[in-house]
């Protein structure tokens, strides 16, 4: 169902000779493909995009990686301010242009395209320990689980909710072109998103992953196996209910914290939002001194849940987000 006020254009996804038609200042797969050369194919790329006023942020960013030491950060740069940010602080980057909820699928592809596993983070989240040991052991616990179960491995491992068991959401995710067509499977959801621009990124992830219903009459390809990130360790902001974890802050790898929609307008959400962290700016807070930090993101920390939600079950998403059948 189309929510969206007026009329909404549907355009067919570009070819390959109209984009060639169109030149182009920045070829993002050209791009990609030189970035490669600087980074280490043992372990996955980690990428996220940066516009607008984000981009003062990267400086604190850049430190916070660098003293945690992850590798292979690569930013995809979508304006000047960025691109200029990124350059000051000896950030790897891609420059795009678009700036929509579309680009994060796109240098993610480009990236598996490549041969890389990626693993996608959305730039309102902060990291607060290296992640490659965390990604490690879930790899390992899933590859026990997948031979005692005789199935493959997960070729995804998405967020999912606090309180659920596979609710899964886009703010962060493991692509493995190691385990699966990764790629083929991007490809078909950015071409489903597409075509259907009232749809929210949100909705198409979870869908593809097969935990929603369809919202129309065509068909999408067979789920992948997939796999939930702890939210324990890859956690979510208490800003919409089911969001927050019940570890300790010591524990946790990553913070996202929601800075609205696919970031860069925190008002976009404030309907739908708790208001735990309401007039706060987050950047500032969790990039400050670390007591303010702490405090900041100790406000999410909730009892473990005594249920989990099941969210093949489940057609509102509670944010604004609800599949209608007809």
């Amino acid at each position: 169902r189309n929510c969206t006020d007026g009329e909404v254009p549907l355009f067919p996804m570009p070819d390959v000779q109209s984009r060639r038609a169109q030149g182009g200042k920045f070829q993002v797969l050209s791009q990609a493909s030189e970035v490669a050369s600087n980074l280490d194919r043992a372990v996955p790329v980690f990428v996220t995009m940066v516009f607008g006023k984000m981009a003062r942020y990267i400086e604190p960013f850049t430190t916070r990686v660098r003293r945690l030491a992850i590798p292979n950060i690569v930013v995809f740069a979508l304006d000047d301010l960025a691109e200029d940010a990124c350059h000051r602080n000896g950030v790897l980057f891609v420059r795009g242009m678009e700036r929509t909820a579309l680009q994060k699928y796109i240098i993610v592809l480009a990236f598996l395209h490549l041969g890389f596993d990626v693993f996608w983070f959305d730039f309102d989240s902060v990291w607060l320990k290296n992640p490659l040991p965390a990604l490690q052991q879930a790899m390992a616990a899933e590859a026990a689980a997948a031979s005692a179960a005789q199935r493959p491995e997960a070729m995804v491992f998405s967020a999912i909710d606090f309180d659920s068991k596979n609710c899964a959401m886009n703010a962060f995710f493991l692509l493995r072109q190691s385990q699966g067509p990764a790629s083929a499977w991007l490809l078909t959801l950015l071409d489903w998103i597409y075509k259907r621009p009232f749809v929210h990124d949100q909705l198409a992830f979870s869908l593809f992953l097969g935990v929603t219903p369809l919202v129309d009459e065509e068909p999408v390809p067979a789920a992948p196996q997939w796999a939930p990130l702890d939210p324990n360790l890859f956690s979510n902001a208490l800003r919409f209910e089911g969001l927050g974890f019940s570890s300790e802050v010591d524990d946790l790898v990553l913070f996202h914290f929601f800075d609205g929609w696919n970031s860069n307008s925190p008002e976009g959400v404030e309907q739908w939002a708790t208001p735990i962290y309401r007039g706060i700016n987050l950047f500032d807070h969790l990039y400050a001194n670390n007591d303010a930090a702490r405090q900041a993101i100790a406000k999410s920390k909730l009892p473990e849940p005594k249920t989990l939600r099941d969210c093949a079950m489940t057609d509102d998403f509670g944010n604004g987000i609800t599949v209608f059948s007809q």
